[in-house]
């Protein structure tokens, strides 16, 4: 049985569509559409509005027309969404449009106001990160009914709401690709390692997982992508019912599991617990750069450096880059560029504005493109006066 990667349920895939093995349920796709994959990712019209996001290629002069873009973000407690701000901020100032960035600090009354507060100011499009995928739904009602498109952005909503498109990092793939990237580094021994998740049951955070998990399994034992996930949904399915799993023909385990809120505080916490419990792992996984500084401090103090190897889905932090710069233990990251993101979240916001394109000229899920950065190609990402 094939299960769908957006929604993660069991049900049986009926008219699956697939780009690079990834499937999903055909309610995940707008009314109408043929069975073309709805997800952008290393395709050619990702690359191309990814190049016009960065480099600026819109073909109506922003001197000719102004836009006016509202982001109601869910918070900037980090440097990850105070980048993903800056990001959104920095390109319509190049646009010279105009911006209006409200912080809901992860409060959902707070939420509700500031959306209310740019439906008021008359936005041209509105940017929502929604706290809550399903709560969400309910706020792109209010702005839609006032007229006004909303483009979702960093996360996953909820398929009922009426956004034009989601825009976020490519998740299922990068991590994928971080997960080929592992088995060379232990040759035929096991991988026995433990993992450090956001949150139970966070969309972003199991594709992560599973995408590692995926390619670890298939490249050990060369099978397709398709069968690779469909190994690493049981293997995870174990993981979550019984705190471990184990793959025999694979040669790998996961032996203990932290939940460490994506901060370096709760990473650090949730390595000491599973250190404790584990001394004898030779592998962090992880579904992000943050929770793994914290853990690598965890492992240093414990003496454990040159036994203990780093891995992470996501998301190509500024301080993991200059970890994996130094060629040891941090191995890789696979990229989650906020400025990216948010680049490409105005790109579109001007399409639909200045060019009157609607959700049907869109994925319903549009992607920056998957890169895994290592110590062979880090210098090309790293920028030391980023934000994150």
């Amino acid at each position: 049985m094939q299960r769908c990667k957006k929604c993660l349920c069991e049900r049986p895939i009926k008219n699956a569509f697939s780009d690079i093995s990834v499937k999903y349920h055909s309610k995940h796709k707008r009314e109408g559409e043929d069975t073309m994959n709805r997800r952008t990712m290393i395709g050619v019209s990702a690359a191309a509005l990814m190049t016009a996001a960065i480099f600026g290629s819109v073909s109506v002069s922003a001197n000719e027309n102004t836009v006016k873009i509202g982001f109601a973000i869910k918070s900037t407690g980090s440097s990850f969404y105070k980048a993903l701000a800056t990001g959104v901020e920095k390109a319509c100032a190049e646009k010279d449009w105009e911006c209006v960035v409200l912080d809901a600090n992860s409060d959902l009354t707070r939420e509700q106001e500031n959306m209310e507060t740019l439906i008021s100011q008359n936005m041209d499009v509105i940017l929502l990160d929604a706290i809550d995928p399903l709560g969400g739904v309910a706020l792109v009602k209010q702005a839609v009914a006032a007229g006004i498109p909303v483009i979702e952005v960093d996360a996953p909503i909820d398929a009922s709401a009426e956004v034009i498109t989601t825009v976020y990092n490519n998740n299922i793939t990068t991590a994928y690709m971080v997960g080929q990237y592992i088995p060379q580094f232990y040759g035929e021994d096991w991988i026995s390692s433990v993992v450090l998740s956001g949150g139970k049951g966070n969309t972003g955070g199991t594709e992560r997982r599973q995408g590692m998990i995926a390619g670890i399994i298939g490249t050990r034992l060369g099978l397709s992508e398709e069968d690779a996930f469909e190994e690493a949904r049981k293997f995870d399915d174990a993981l979550i019912s019984t705190g471990k799993a184990r793959h025999e023909e694979a040669k790998f385990e996961i032996l203990g599991q932290a939940y460490g809120s994506w901060l370096a505080s709760e990473g650090l916490t949730g390595m000491e617990d599973l250190l404790v419990a584990n001394p004898d792992i030779n592998c962090l996984l992880s579904e992000n750069d943050d929770m793994a500084l914290g853990a690598q401090k965890a492992i240093t103090a414990s003496e454990k450096t040159e036994q203990i190897q780093i891995f992470c889905a996501a998301d190509g932090q500024k301080e993991g880059y200059e970890q994996i710069m130094k060629g040891g233990q941090y191995r890789c990251s696979g990229e989650n560029s906020p400025a990216k993101v948010g680049a490409l979240a105005v790109e579109i916001a001007g399409q639909v504005v200045l060019e009157g394109k609607t959700a049907e000229d869109y994925e319903a899920v549009v992607m920056t493109p998957a890169n895994v950065v290592t110590f062979d190609n880090v210098e090309a990402f790293y920028d030391p006066d980023s934000d994150f």
